[in-house]
């Protein structure tokens, strides 16, 4: 169904598997051993790391664990490795551990991102869910330091029977800390413990009330609001109203992988699936194995038979696999749908309008024809016509125009307006108002 990269665009790395919350909704799968361990990648194994995305050109990282902040000396070498190869890097931390002294060694490594995790503005509710005491105030205050630093700040509120009611209440009080992002995302259940899990998912309704006071807040305090995982459209309903948040899509194996602290290559964090050792034989190896994932060999026969499974992309495959029936416990059915998202208007470009391509774009041919990436932007697949046209003007410093295109390389009026389109709304090229070569 989807086509296969040579490599992900997006690698999540476990650097430690160490943590000092146990928090019960945790969806790494191996934080619910009897004995937790503590053990960590290596200095030699982030360099071996670091070198296989830059020759396979994976873009973009994200740093966690664990607590990444466990081991502050690994995670600033692999952050800093990964920026000097041109990678967005986002760290993912509770923040317990984190100080202002902390907080300069990450700016300098070039972090700017922290997404961390508030479960209640209760100290009880969230010190019960962590299984740690003190760690509310910890989290909380910090969360305000690293906004103050000038960290953008994005604050994730796990969902589940634990803390659902007290969702407004947060969401008001991080609005209080100034932050940059608020998002509330469903807890799936980890897969050690998904049946006894099951009875702490929120239910479809709940869900569904989630999404109205996340709209809420934003209109209340400005703040950007987001689900930090795919739902289906089905659970979504009127989808048109949140298209921003439809537009998560699952892409585990498809532009996306998880490397554990021990080197295994996992679709996602939520799998327990392995497919190969990235220190023993590389990333690209174990990556192209993951051919049952962009086949949807893991989708539910409910969600296969859906006319809107392409656009949609069904419910989350691991909970498929963990849910005694074999589907997302949030998974209706399409006629559940009322509204869909609007189609995108494309605009007229002006045929003699040129346009360049942002510094910091990154091609990468692939069987198919290639990608056009940014890190921090957008990305937009192309055949090998229109790689090989894009490639051209790109790597010869010039700009996109549709008279350009129609003239040199008798693409249509239609075809080049429509390509101008799409790099526009990926954010790859900005108008040439210097005019000449980049």
């Amino acid at each position: 169904m989807y086509k296969t990269l040579k490599s992900p665009l997006n690698i999540q790395v476990e650097i430690t598997e160490e943590c000092n919350n146990i928090c019960r909704h945790c969806y790494n799968f191996f934080r619910h051993k009897t004995e937790l361990g503590n053990r960590s990648i290596k200095i030699e194994e982030i360099e071996y790391l670091v070198a296989e995305f830059k020759k396979l050109q994976v873009v973009r990282l994200t740093i966690t664990g664990g607590e990444p902040l466990s081991t502050p000396e690994k995670t600033i070498y692999l952050a800093k490795k990964s920026k000097e190869i041109g990678m967005s890097v986002t760290l993912n931390s509770n923040l317990t551990i984190f100080d202002k002294k902390l907080g300069e060694k990450l700016k300098n490594s070039g972090i700017s991102v922290i997404m961390t995790s508030l479960l209640s503005h209760n100290p009880n509710t969230h010190d019960y869910i962590t299984q740690s005491c003190g760690s509310w105030g910890k989290t909380t205050e910090n969360i305000k330091l690293a906004t103050d630093m000038g960290f953008r700040v994005l604050v994730n509120m796990v969902l589940t029977k634990w803390n659902i009611l007290d969702l407004k209440d947060t969401g008001n009080f991080v609005g209080y800390l100034g932050v940059a992002k608020f998002g509330a995302t469903r807890a799936c259940a980890p897969i050690p413990i998904a049946k006894e899990f099951t009875n702490q998912m929120i239910s479809l309704d709940e869900l569904r009330g989630s999404l109205k006071i996340l709209y809420e807040l934003k209109e209340k305090w400005g703040y950007d609001v987001d689900v930090f995982e795919h739902y289906p459209w089905c659970a979504l309903q009127d989808v048109e109203k949140y298209s921003y948040l439809a537009r998560r899509k699952c892409t585990a194996g498809i532009t996306s992988a998880s490397v554990g602290y021990d080197g295994e290559l996992r679709p996602c964090g939520h799998s327990n699936m392995r497919y190969g050792n990235v220190f023993k034989e590389g990333l690209q190896r174990p990556w192209l194995r993951m051919d049952d994932w962009r086949e949807t060999k893991y989708s539910n026969t409910r969600c296969n038979s859906c006319p809107l499974i392409k656009m949609c992309t069904g419910g989350c495959p691991t909970e498929n696999i963990n849910s005694e029936k074999g589907i997302d416990h949030h998974c209706t059915t399409y006629k559940d749908i009322t509204t869909l998202p609007k189609k995108k208007i494309l605009c007229d470009i002006n045929p003699n309008e040129e346009f360049i391509f942002y510094p910091n774009t990154v091609l990468r041919t692939e069987e198919f024809g290639g990608i056009l990436i940014i890190a921090s932007g957008g990305q937009i697949l192309l055949d090998k016509e229109a790689f090989d046209i894009v490639s051209f003007l790109f790597n010869n410093r010039e700009g996109i125009s549709v008279n350009k295109l129609v003239g040199s390389f008798k693409a249509t009026q239609n075809e080049s307006n429509f390509l101008i389109n799409r790099l526009i709304n990926e954010g790859l090229i900005k108008t040439n108002k210097g005019g000449g070569k980049t």
